[in-house]
């Protein structure tokens, strides 16, 4: 982070309208650094930085980056309508760019928001379009995520054969590509087995899932663990919502949607001071 700042730091010595496309991409890497610290709100200051310099290019596969980051946060902290702002934004971005992996990540992301607010049909729709594309330009991860996630939707929709065949399905995917493993396709479908009432599978998945770097991944597993165990061992589902209350305290203290909220106002409040200041150089110089 120390050499990051120094880059953001030199782009800044620049008048507003110099080296745009640079200061955009600084800022975009300083959010990133921050994001692997965990440290969100320093992440999401420095996002709407690079995004306020990039809209002023036409680097649109820049802006999508930057707008899914941002959507990644706030739909990770359940502030769905900014996320949703964001992948919009990051969707339009990856048209203008005439990028077709870019959009169908796009449609995967809305996706999920779509599933966070409960609107399956829609959910099911931008996964479909995502694997439409993904088959289009031969895309096997794409299809791979978006298969993965579609199972989940059907999973909340108690649809558990249809979603079981789609984990089965990844799951060969992952093996037949060599795709790395990804940990919360354990996770849904030790839900998924959860939700059949076969315990044992269920323990068997849902314990995988919980090694995963995830700490979301980690923390949907112990509270599917602790529903898993709290009908007939309750002491084992006391000892799981421990765990899924550690990983909530460790999500809280990385930026509760609150803090974010803040981020997003004082942000608004300096560009418009900024705007101000403009206007009022301008109507010195003339």
């Amino acid at each position: 982070d120390s050499v990051i700042n120094r880059v953001v730091d030199y782009f800044d010595g620049f008048i507003f309208f110099r080296r745009r496309h640079e200061k955009a991409l600084a800022y975009y890497y300083k959010g990133r650094v921050n994001n692997d610290l965990g440290h969100l709100e320093e992440a999401l200051e420095a996002y709407h930085e690079a995004y306020d310099n990039a809209k002023w290019t036409d680097d649109y596969k820049l802006t999508y980056l930057i707008e899914s980051q941002i959507g990644k946060i706030y739909i990770y902290q359940d502030i769905h309508h900014l996320a949703y702002d964001a992948f919009k934004i990051a969707a339009d971005a990856a048209q203008l760019a005439k990028d077709s992996t870019s959009i169908a990540y796009s449609s995967i992301y809305l996706a999920r928001v779509s599933g966070e607010r409960g609107d399956w049909k829609q959910a099911k729709s931008f996964y479909r379009h995502a694997i439409d594309i993904a088959n289009q330009i031969d895309n096997i991860q794409v299809a791979f995520y978006s298969t993965k996630e579609l199972a989940a939707v059907y999973t909340e929709e108690d649809s558990l054969d249809v979603a079981l065949e789609l984990t089965k399905y990844a799951f060969a995917a992952e093996s037949k590509y060599d795709i790395p493993h990804d940990w919360s396709l354990d996770l849904t479908i030790g839900d998924i087995y959860r939700k059949m009432r076969q315990t044992d599978s269920a323990d068997y998945y849902l314990n995988r899932a919980v090694k995963s770097n995830n700490i979301y991944t980690q923390s949907s597993a112990y509270k599917a663990l602790y529903y898993l165990y709290k009908e007939d061992q309750q002491e084992k589902a006391i000892q799981y919502n421990t765990l899924y209350e550690a990983c909530q305290d460790s999500i809280a203290k990385m930026g509760n949607a609150s803090d974010l909220y803040q981020v997003k106002e004082a942000h608004e409040v300096v560009k418009r001071q900024a705007v101000d200041m403009r206007r009022w150089l301008l109507a010195g110089a003339v």
